[in-house]
């Protein structure tokens, strides 16, 4: 280069002493140039006869050397000098030439430290073993990785997994230099067998396909060309999600539009990513993409992992330290054998794809944008109040994604089972009840700096045994008067019992109880803040023994009557019994009475009632409206006398960002005939109350309310009565 010639010619002007310097300089120099050289860029042609046709010739005119055929997107990844580049930008074919960007492996390993035998924290964190793996699953997941050692216990025998290595030559795809590649795959599908780790699809039925995209020796990283490759391959192979536990710091305008034609707007592969574990506010690619769900990483524990990236493109959230799975047969040699505990938003990733794969195929009829809606809207919010930078929209949670899906797309709900027919019941001699334990949930209340509200205001008809109370208090702000609040100190009284603890902001506190409450009278839960700078909201619930050692008299059921053998006739009254009363003793007289036998009086039958007719459950359903924040509505009236049954309302936000808050949720008040209920519904989801014996004398009116601050919501209710 120009400036190897340049520290060469200083070289031969300078003393002999310095010579030597000089030298090495222009080693340097030279050593610096042939990297510049080898620079590895991405060139997009105009269309595909000039790819097809021209592009070995304009790269190797160009000075260049072809590494990655991309004849999908009209594209080559290429070797180029900055000569090479600016003679390509010249030529009349070529779209465009980009630096094609390093992706990195997004993983911060530690030693193992802890092993769970069974089943690992992560997998009961999201649900997953809440639902069966779908026997007929067909929706395929695609891992671009380091590779899968198949020789693992935990993999070997699989039939349903395949592979491909990466077309630059990283290696044969069923070998893992790394361990990384294995790990992950092993959160998505260790196989159930005794041994070892389960993952989120541990049955065997999951087709996989890996792709191996990171090679041997010290290299870590690839290219953004090779992960477009990668990304082909899947597709080719079939899989409809796609699992990049990698990342990388630089944007590509190629990656982002093969990713967003792939996604095609929810109708299409679903991808996701590792938000990157550089601990800032950066983003990183692919999974900052649009058209990719962006997945940061938490604790056991539920704290946000430091090492893990935050931004608005995060979107779930999943377990990403120290999580266990497979890594290579032989490559750890610590006290689990061929198990190792990982970290970071690497680790997490695959709880997310593996739920995904997991949820879609038990719903297979619903697109690939309502699997990833239905994720979003379900999550189990951490953080701030809705989507926040660290944790996107929570924890992601399989059960109920799936159960959201079971309303729209995904299978029915099973048919409620008709009541069995009443049989009166034999007699038995009582038998004691064994002790009935009760948890009641209460209420979230507002808890002022300062100050303290009363919660679970329980009665019981019989004598209880407290047994615990858990409190939790959130902060609506992190930052009131000028004062941080992530904890709070609070006394918890229930009945002569006080505590005092620290509470940190979403984290629950358990109390042991050991305290009588005689029948009838009230259990209550007071909480004091005893910040005086942080307003808090506090939740609480109660388990207590409901004392049942008294037994019911029973009460003897009615003899069955025999089947009548009558035949209907006319309406003339039928005699049923004709009854001779006793005689009546004559008064005394001096003479004898003979006593007249009374004539028998015929008793006439009254002929039976009629039974009513069984009570039939009727509905009306309430137009939606729109209800403004913090306003009221008039839903629905049902005339006559009724009595309600059950209530159920619907909630879904106009707009999900309203006045600088994300609006994921709306805080709703149903009155019905004065008694109130109140609760959280998320967006395009129900709620069913139960309303029995609210109203009884009476028409029933429906009041929905809306209580949010900030956010407008669509609110429909449904009313189910019987007419009394």
């Amino acid at each position: 280069s120009k400036a190897t010639v340049s520290v060469l010619n200083c070289s031969l002007q300078t003393p002999p002493l310095q010579t030597m310097r000089c030298a090495f300089a222009a080693l340097w120099a030279a050593l610096l140039c042939a990297a510049a050289a080898d620079d590895q860029y991405v060139v997009t042609f105009k269309d595909a006869a000039s790819h097809r046709d021209f592009a070995p010739l304009e790269v190797g005119l160009a000075g260049g050397e072809v590494v990655v055929d991309l004849r999908r997107h009209h594209a080559v990844a290429a070797r180029l000098s900055e000569e090479g580049v600016a003679a390509l930008m010249n030529s009349e074919r070529v779209a465009s030439v980009e630096l094609d960007h390093k992706r990195y492996l997004a993983r911060d390993n530690v030693d193992p430290a802890e092993f769970e035998p069974g089943m690992p924290f992560g997998i009961e964190m999201v649900q997953a073993h809440l639902i069966p793996e779908a026997v007929n699953a067909t929706k395929k997941i695609c891992i671009i990785d380091s590779g899968l050692d198949m020789r693992h216990p935990d993999f070997a025998g699989n039939t349903k997994i395949t592979g491909t290595s990466d077309p630059a030559g990283s290696g044969s795809w069923d070998r893992d230099p790394f361990s990384h590649g294995t790990h992950v795959a092993g959160t998505i599908a260790a196989l159930r067998n005794g041994e070892g780790v389960v993952g989120v699809n541990p049955e065997g039925h999951l087709p996989i396909h890996i792709v191996r995209v990171f090679g041997s020796g010290v290299r870590k990283w690839t290219y953004s060309s090779n992960l477009i490759a990668a990304v082909d391959e899947c597709v080719e192979a079939g899989s409809e999600i796609v699992s990049m536990s990698l990342t990388g710091e630089s944007r590509s305008d190629i990656e982002e539009r093969v990713f967003a034609e792939l996604y095609a707007d929810g109708a299409g592969v679903l991808m996701v990513a590792a938000a990157g574990n550089k601990g800032g506010e950066d983003y990183g690619y692919p999974a900052s993409y649009d058209a990719v769900v962006s997945v940061s990483s938490m604790s056991k524990t539920g704290e946000h992992a430091l090492m893990a990236q935050k931004n608005d493109q995060v979107e779930l959230c999943a377990p990403g330290v120290d999580v266990l799975s497979a890594v290579p047969v032989g490559h750890w040699r610590g006290e689990h054998g061929d198990y190792a505990t990982f970290r970071g938003t690497s680790m997490a990733t695959p709880h997310v794809s593996g739920v995904m794969a997991l949820v879609w195929n038990n719903a297979p009829e619903c697109s690939a944008g309502a699997i990833r809606d239905a994720l979003a809207t379900t999550a189990k919010d951490y953080g701030p109040p809705g989507r926040d930078v660290r944790f996107g929209f929570g924890l992601v949670q399989a059960l109920d994604a799936f159960n959201a899906l079971r309303r729209t797309c995904g299978p029915p709900f099973p048919p409620t089972p008709s009541p069995p027919t009443p049989v009166p019941p034999t007699p038995v001699p009582p038998t004691p009840a064994p002790p009935v334990v009760k948890s009641v949930e209460c209420a979230g209340e507002a808890l002022a700096a300062g100050g303290e509200v009363e919660l679970c205001d329980v009665t019981e008809g019989t004598a209880v045994e407290l047994e615990e109370v858990e409190v939790l208090v959130s902060f609506p702000q992190l930052f009131q008067w000028g004062a941080l609040c992530f904890a709070a100190e609070v006394k918890v009284t229930v009945g002569d019992a006080t505590w005092t603890a620290t509470l940190a902001n979403g984290k629950a506190k358990t109390f042991a109880v050991d305290a009588s409450v005689p029948a009838n009278v009230p259990i209550r839960v007071r909480v004091e803040n005893t910040h005086h700078l942080c307003a808090a909201e506090v939740e609480a619930r109660v388990v207590y023994v409901e004392d049942v050692s008294t037994p019911v008299p029973l009460t003897p059921s009615p003899p069955t009557p025999a089947p009548s053998t009558l035949v209907p006739t006319t309406s003339v009254p039928i005699p049923l019994l004709s009854v001779s009363p006793a005689p009546t003793p004559a008064p005394e007289t001096p003479e004898p009475v003979t006593p007249v036998p009374p004539t028998p009086v015929p008793v006439v039958a009254t002929p039976p009632p009629t039974p009513s007719p069984p009570a039939v459950e009727e509905t009306v359903e309430c137009a939606a409206q729109l209800v403004v924040s913090g306003g009221d509505v008039d839903a629905c009236e049902v005339g006559g006398v009724v009595e309600v049954r059950q209530v159920e309302v619907y909630a879904e936000m106009p707009s999900l960002f309203d006045g600088g808050v994300f609006c994921h949720s709306v805080l709703v008040r149903v009155v019905v005939q004065g008694v109130v209920y109140t609760g959280r519904l998320r967006h395009k989801t129900r709620s069913v109350l139960d309303a029995a014996g609210v109203s009884d004398h009476g028409p029933a009116s429906l009041v929905v309310a809306n209580d949010n601050s900030f956010c407008d919501a669509k609110l429909a209710a449904k009313v189910t009565y019987v007419r009394l």
